[in-house]
C-alpha cells in the first residue's frame, strides 16, 4: 500500500499524483468487481520481505535500501494492499521480491494498461509499449473476462 497510498512516500511525489490522475485505484476496483461478476480468480501483488531480508537483493537500485529503512516488512502497513480494493479468501496473493512481478514467483496475468502508472505519462508510455511488442495490452474497460 506505501507504494501508491496517499500517506506513504510515493503517494505524495510524482508516482501518487499518476495514480490519482488515472484514477488507478478506482479503475482497479472495477476491474476487480467486474472479475468477480465473470468468475475470474482475482489475485493481489505486493512487495514484501521477511524479517531480517533474506530475500532483499542487496544490489537492487529500487530495493537495497529497504533494511536500512526499515520498509516493505510483510505484515507491515507497507505492505497491505490499498484498503479500497477489496480483498476475499481464496483470492490469489503474491509477494515478490524484485521489481518484476513475474521474477520467482508464480503470477500469470494479463498487462491492463490503465491499472498501472509510472512517474510520468511519458515513462508509463514507454513501460506500457515495451511489453506491447510481445502480448496484446488491454485497459480495464476493453478486457473481456471470459468464464475459462
Amino acid at each position: 500500500m506505501a507504494l501508491v497510498h496517499d500517506d506513504g512516500p510515493n503517494g505524495k511525489g510524482p508516482l501518487g499524483e499518476q495514480v490519482r490522475e488515472r484514477t488507478l485505484i478506482s479503475k482497479t476496483a472495477g476491474a476487480i468487481k467486474r472479475a468477480r461478476e465473470a468468475g475470474i480468480l482475482v489475485g493481489f501483488v505486493r512487495v514484501g520481505f521477511s524479517a531480517g531480508y533474506p530475500e532483499c537483493p542487496p544490489n537492487s537500485q529500487v530495493f537495497s535500501a529497504a533494511p536500512q529503512h526499515g520498509l516493505f516488512k510483510l505484515g507491515g502497513w507497507g505492505t497491505e494492499i490499498h484498503p479500497d480494493l477489496e480483498q476475499r479468501e481464496g483470492d490469489i496473493q503474491v509477494v515478490k521480491h524484485r521489481v518484476s512481478p513475474f521474477y520467482s514467483t508464480t503470477l500469470e496475468v494479463i498487462l491492463l494498461e490503465d491499472l498501472c502508472a509510472a512517474h510520468s505519462i511519458e515513462e508509463h508510455r514507454n513501460s506500457v509499449q515495451s511489453p506491447a511488442r510481445f502480448c496484446k495490452t488491454e485497459t480495464s474497460g476493453t478486457v473481456v473476462f471470459a468464464q475459462p
